[in-house]
């Protein structure tokens, strides 16, 4: 199911740090990311977003911030202060039950490597924190290839919605590693 192609979302501040979070794939129709974590921000998701609930929870854990006692200032913050883009940017099909295509047929990943190395070259970023350790079989090398051209630093993570493997206290662990020294709120 390959329909429009999904921009990053680039927070307002996010070049101060230049921390990328890559996910991995859409469920449902391709939507605008500005609208929809503005939505989020403000808790106006008709079901809410796990994932996005998910990042802010860890990302977030050294400030005491959770997504339910949060304000949408904090919410929001914390999007302005990084990029997110999902390695698939399309939607491969109505749920998330339904996962990117990876056979002699289709490939989903092998489709996805292209248009994330042109959007990597476009974003240039410092700090990749890779979600999912699928495509990061994909992403990784592409990853490697860029790093090779500037000073870069990357982490591979469970996917944060993967329930085996992916605790919380693992991705904080990661997501600290991934970013080092930086406060994004300093």
């Amino acid at each position: 199911m390959t329909s429009s192609i999904m921009e990053p979302w680039r927070g307002k501040n996010w070049e101060k740090h230049g921390i990328l979070i890559l996910g991995e794939s859409w469920y449902s129709d391709v939507v605008d990311l500005n609208e929809y974590v503005e939505k989020w921000a403000a808790g106006t998701l008709k079901d809410g977003d796990y994932l996005f609930s998910r990042l802010f929870n860890i990302c977030m854990s050294d400030a005491n911030q959770h997504t339910s006692g949060a304000s949408y200032e904090t919410r929001k913050a914390f999007w302005d202060a990084i990029a997110f883009h999902n390695f698939i940017p399309w939607s491969i099909g109505k749920t998330n039950k339904e996962r990117p295509k990876e056979n002699k047929e289709q490939n989903d990943y092998e489709r996805a490597a292209c248009v994330f190395e042109k959007k990597l070259f476009e974003l240039q970023p410092r700090r990749i924190w890779i979600l999912g350790k699928t495509q990061a079989r994909y992403s990784k090398p592409i990853v490697c290839k860029y790093k090779k051209s500037c000073e870069c630093h990357y982490k591979i993570s469970f996917h944060p919605c993967y329930r085996r493997g992916a605790t919380t206290e693992s991705l904080v662990k990661d997501w600290k590693e991934c970013i080092g020294d930086i406060k994004l709120f300093s």
